[in-house]
């Protein structure tokens, strides 16, 4: 990620990786959030397997791997945007934690975010590349 302060070992970005506790079984858990996890993977040997399950069930299953993850980022950023600290970001912060979750969005590959325009309590709009 062009930069980024990132780790020198494994590359993630250091603003995440400092809000998260890396534990030496591989999980990833949230300081502020204990009870959510976070998973890295290689996306490039999921495809390959996503592609094998496709070709035997003979139906496309992209979508409810999108509908998957789609559901996997709201639970988190609702639980990360919820209580005194999310009615704090949302407030004040607006922008800047926009900007922050397009940087993290980039980090777990959903692709590159511009936040074009912010109506609270009605919408986020927002122009992806490479989703």
């Amino acid at each position: 990620m062009a930069g980024a302060n990132v780790c020198t070992y494994c590359g993630v970005p250091r603003g995440f990786s400092r809000s998260d506790r890396w534990e030496s079984s591989g999980i990833i858990s949230s300081i502020a959030l204990p009870d959510t996890r976070g998973l890295w993977y290689e996306a490039e040997g999921l495809n390959g397997l996503f592609l094998n399950i496709e070709e035997l069930v003979g139906l496309p299953i992209e979508h409810v791997i999108a509908e998957g993850k789609r559901k996997n980022s709201l639970e988190y950023l609702q639980d990360i945007l919820s209580g005194t600290r999310g009615f704090l970001a949302r407030t004040f912060l607006r922008s800047n934690v926009y900007n922050k979750i397009s940087d993290l969005a980039a980090t777990f590959g959903y692709g590159h975010i511009d936040v074009l325009e912010i109506k609270r309590g009605e919408y986020v709009k927002a122009y992806g590349r490479n989703i």
